[in-house]
């Protein structure tokens, strides 16, 4: 595997990771599965990853234009599209993938070898022995005299972003359930609005001789053809909108749906909500209403039953016994508020669904303004404008001498990210943290929210600063230790002054000037920092292009460059959609919700017909 760039535009170029198989019909690890177009790829042609294409804005088809690391551009026409579902979609994190020979490797320049090893562990749903074999090897390699630059360790059975996925999954699981609850709360509503309606006709049945039982028999049994009526109208939509979802899910994600039929037990488990759902909720106003005598059912203007007015609340509404509520309220509003407040029970239910479908809405518009609040957060920790990799170290100070030169660049500085991996106390090694290193001390890198202890000090030499995420996989680091990182093969001793915020993957903070002797950098980095005059995106753009033309032009070879705008942008458009997809569900909830207030609005137009009647023969007007 390497990296190269794509032109995608006049003056635009895009970073795009080439993989070369030797035996494209016999790839035993990670396979890559043809989509569209040619297979294997031809010489001097390249696949595309499917989910990358609209990143290079090219078609099937097209010839395009890529830059090697050797400074050679060639033309390549896209043969294809292929599908590896091992790697992190493109649309996810901005990363586009390619697929060539080793004849097309050797027309790029590149050596004739390779640099990305697959192994496989013998148990393979063994998390801790996959990372241990993993360690083994990393080990067995390095006593080579191999550099191994990163490593990662697949968890088994998941594709990548398999946790996100389900979070996602999860969410949705409980938005279901909320909606389902409210749903109940939307049931209790119609029927008491239906029988609220019906008070006479109850009545009139009581009076004939009819018993309870037999009244509220008749009131299930309508309850149990609507619920036959919806099921009819939900299994199929539910059928469809569940093939659609997992759809687009599925693309997404980037992974292939094997099976689109719905299973046997959704369908039942749907079936016996549909049909006793609306029976329980329905049964609680059938009790309260059924049970009255035909008397009392015929007499609807006794809504109230003579218990209004008696308790301290309905004394204040009614404005009959405090001043200010005559002078202050008018008439209208005091009526308004007291059939409010004449069914405190029914008060307490439409309150209780108006609440839970507000709050659930609310909820999930504060999860996406809080994402984008993290993303504001963790760009204030980085105060550069674009960041520069080069294809190997140079020299720190020809680098800013060089940038200097170029207007509207302010600052260059040393950034570095080092692979390591910790050793326990037993003798084990963790997961491969990324050791963020830079001048401590910099303005453009103030560093990240410290939850405990301390930041970095430029006097720091061993010091390090470890974020949430590696202490999650180190949960025994504590305050004020002494862990051995591995660094190219080397352990050394650091110390932990402090615990950061962090975000996706394990990552700890070190002063550069000390990590670069270990890997043996000292006075150079492979990857440069830069701020710029004016913040704005256009302007970093143009600038950073000038610098990077600059910069070649000095003999410095210049792998990818990105800018922190770009990367805000990736940010963000990787949580967009799952955020679309959880207001649509919210939107559902707050539906449910409008209708039970359009059923608890419906009850008390009903119950003051005679109210009504009687203020239009008084002169009340419409509004």
């Amino acid at each position: 595997a390497f990296d190269v760039r794509v032109r995608t535009g006049p003056g635009d170029w895009e970073n795009l990771t080439i993989f070369a198989v030797e035996d494209y019909d016999d790839i035993r690890i990670n396979k890559i599965w043809p989509q569209r177009g040619a297979w294997p790829p031809p010489e001097r042609e390249i696949l595309i990853e499917r989910a990358a294409l609209p990143l290079i804005k090219s078609q099937v088809g097209d010839v395009i234009l890529i830059e090697t690391p050797n400074e050679k551009q060639r033309e390549l026409r896209i043969a294809g599209l292929a599908h590896d579902p091992a790697q992190v979609p493109a649309q996810l994190d901005g990363s586009p993938y390619g697929y060539v020979s080793f004849e097309t490797l050797d027309w790029f320049g590149e050596e004739h070898g390779f640099n990305v090893l697959y192994i496989v562990s013998k148990n393979q749903e063994d998390k801790d022995l996959a990372q241990q074999v993993t360690n083994e090897v990393k080990d067995k390699t390095e006593r080579s005299g191999y550099t191994i630059p990163m490593s990662t360790t697949a968890e088994p059975g998941q594709l990548p972003l398999d946790e996100i996925l389900q979070a996602v999954l999860l969410l949705m699981g409980v938005l279901g359930v909320l909606s389902l609850f409210l749903s109940a709360f939307l049931i209790i509503n119609t029927v008491s609005a239906l029988l609220a309606q019906q008070r006479r006709q109850i009545g009139v049945m009581k009076a004939l001789g009819a018993r309870t039982s037999q009244i509220m028999g008749m009131y299930l049994l309508m309850v149990t053809i609507y619920g036959l009526f919806a099921l009819i109208i939900a299994i199929p939509l539910g059928m469809a909108g569940s093939r659609g979802l997992s759809q687009l899910l599925a693309a997404y994600f980037n992974f292939d749906l094997i099976d689109l039929s719905v299973p046997p037990q959704a369908i039942l488990l749907q079936i016996v909500i549909g049909l006793m759902l609306p029976i329980v909720a329905s049964l609680p106003p059938f009790i309260a209403n059924l049970r009255v005598t035909a008397a009392d059912a015929m007499n609807a203007y006794r809504l109230g039953k003579g218990r209004f007015g008696t308790g301290i609340v309905d004394r204040v509404l009614s404005g009959a016994n405090l001043w200010f509520a005559r002078r202050i309220l008018l008439r209208p509003v005091l009526l308004s508020v007291r059939n409010i407040f004449r069914r405190k029970g029914r008060l307490a239910l439409t309150l209780v669904t108006l609440t839970l479908a507000g709050a659930t809405f609310i909820g999930v518009v504060s999860v996406s303004a809080t994402l984008n609040r993290t993303i504001d957060d963790l760009m204030k920790n980085y105060n550069f404008d674009s960041a520069i990799l080069f294809d190997r170290p140079y020299r720190l100070a020809r680098i800013q001498r060089e940038a200097q030169q170029v207007p509207g660049v302010v600052q260059a500085d040393v950034y570095g990210m080092t692979p390591a991996r910790r050793i326990r106390p037993d003798g084990s090694e963790g997961k491969t943290t990324y050791l963020l290193t830079f001048n401590v001390g910099s303005d453009m890198i103030p560093g990240p929210a410290i939850a405990q202890g301390r930041w970095l000090l430029p006097e720091d030499e061993n010091a390090v600063v470890v974020d949430a995420i590696m202490l999650k996989e180190e949960p025994d680091i504590k305050l004020g230790d002494e862990i051995v990182l591995k660094i190219d093969g080397r352990e050394r001793p650091f110390r932990v002054v402090g615990f950061s915020l962090g975000i996706m993957v394990p990552v700890a903070y070190a002063n550069h000037s000390y990590v670069a002797q270990i890997t043996g950098d000292v006075g150079q980095t492979s990857a440069a920092i830069v701020a710029t005059e004016r913040h704005d995106e256009p302007y970093v753009i143009e600038a950073t292009t000038a610098l990077e033309e600059h910069l070649e032009s000095a003999g410095l070879r210049v792998k990818s460059v990105f800018t922190a705008a770009g990367e805000r942008a990736e940010g963000e458009a990787f949580f967009a959609g799952i955020i679309a997809l959880l207001l649509i569900m919210a939107l559902l909830l707050a539906i449910v919700g409008g209708l039970g207030l359009m059923g608890t609005m419906s009850i008390n137009v009903l119950e003051r017909t005679r109210e009504i009647g009687v203020l239009r023969a008084i002169g009340a007007p419409n509004r």
